[in-house]
């Protein structure tokens, strides 16, 4: 009995452990709700912000190339037409979120004019 009440207690701590869902790095933009996919800086020709309805997203504008390839794999489809974070049940509000989004986007912008390309 005693085992398998802790056997219960690890598998629900297991499941009710839940890490970073929106990552952002000087490298690019990861959102864990809708796609395993890291989406690189460079792909994102645009950052702006929409309010539906009352609910806040953060529109990411992909390039002509990553939209492409994101029509090409059926879960991310939707992802390619929609292309909104949003940032209900996260552990951040929107703003700063919004504002991580567009400091790292310029920053890369930024090293890819240094870098000649």
């Amino acid at each position: 009995m005693v085992f398998s009440l802790v056997t219960n207690w690890l598998i629900w701590m297991l499941l009710a452990e839940r890490g970073a869902v929106v990552v952002v790095t000087p490298y690019g933009i990861r959102d864990l709700r809708i796609g395993n996919e890291f989406l690189l800086w460079e792909s994102i020709a645009e950052i702006s912000a929409d309010e539906r309805r009352g609910h806040k997203a953060i529109v990411l504008t992909p390039s002509p190339a990553l939209r492409r390839q994101l029509c090409a794999i059926p879960t991310l489809a939707r992802c390619a037409r929609d292309g909104r974070i949003r940032a209900e049940g996260l552990a951040t509000d929107f703003d700063t979120l919004l504002r991580a989004c567009r400091d790292r986007h310029a920053a890369s912008s930024a090293r890819r004019i240094a870098a000649g390309r």
